[in-house]
């Protein structure tokens, strides 16, 4: 049977975060607008202990993949 298995780093990350932080990297001055604060502080992640059953370690933090997906 076919499965969904969720791939991130397993950490709670808000997307604001991650956007901060590609912003931050790449020196940016952009005003960065949150239309509503309430719809990214959900507070949700993927879950990835299915994939961590079968032997799933995550590899890269959220700093590591931001700063590959710069290059």
């Amino acid at each position: 049977m076919n499965e969904i298995y969720n791939v991130a780093t397993g950490v709670p990350t808000f997307l604001g975060d991650i956007i901060d932080l590609a912003a931050e990297k790449l020196n940016s001055g952009s005003l960065i607008e949150v239309i509503d604060p309430n719809s990214t502080a959900i507070g949700n992640y993927l879950d990835i202990s299915k994939l961590k059953s079968l032997g799933f370690v995550p590899k890269y933090s959220i700093n590591d993949i931001v700063e590959r997906l710069i290059k």
